[in-house]
């Protein structure tokens, strides 16, 4: 919600309005990165060599969004689309792998809907009015990852017989 007084209907700072809806379009991303974390499969790696083993459902190159530097731009072995780099931690993982085709993706009616309603005496309030929907999230079209030495990696002994 964004409210705009008398003297704002006039006059609108656009800057201000630009600046808000910027900012609700940070949280629709927190909000979104986090339940994307929520859902997804957890798996951790000795080393960071070991990323490219990041293989989610879907099909086409990688994507990585990553959240401690601890994770590289560039994975050795991986093709990547792109690494995305955010400024909040989400606990017990340090990046999201997903695939570009056929993986997760949040659907809104509009890019950007923004509407207004009467708010008290000669004022006005803007609203970004959409509701995000979440489409194939889930453990299999996304991999939390984290880097964490101490996983062993127990070889499979053959069956006895």
């Amino acid at each position: 919600h964004y409210e705009l007084g008398y003297h704002d209907l006039h006059a609108p700072d656009t800057d201000a309005i630009k600046q808000w809806a910027t900012a609700a379009r940070q949280f629709e991303l927190n909000v979104a990165l986090r339940y994307y974390a929520e859902q997804a499969d957890r798996v951790s790696y000795r080393t960071v060599g070991e990323l490219y083993h990041a293989d989610p459902d879907g099909w086409g190159q990688l994507r990585c969004v990553k959240f401690s530097p601890a994770i590289p731009e560039e994975w050795e072995k991986a093709d990547l689309e792109r690494t995305v780099k955010v400024d909040f931690m989400v606990e017990g993982i340090q990046a999201l792998v997903y695939r570009i085709g056929g993986g997760p993706y949040v659907r809104r009616p509009a890019d950007l809907s923004l509407s207004w309603t009467p708010f008290d005496h000669c004022k006005a309030e803007l609203l970004l009015t959409e509701q995000l929907e979440f489409e194939k999230v889930g453990p299999k079209t996304i991999i939390g990852v984290r880097i964490d030495p101490s996983v062993s990696r127990a070889k499979e002994a053959p069956p006895s017989s």
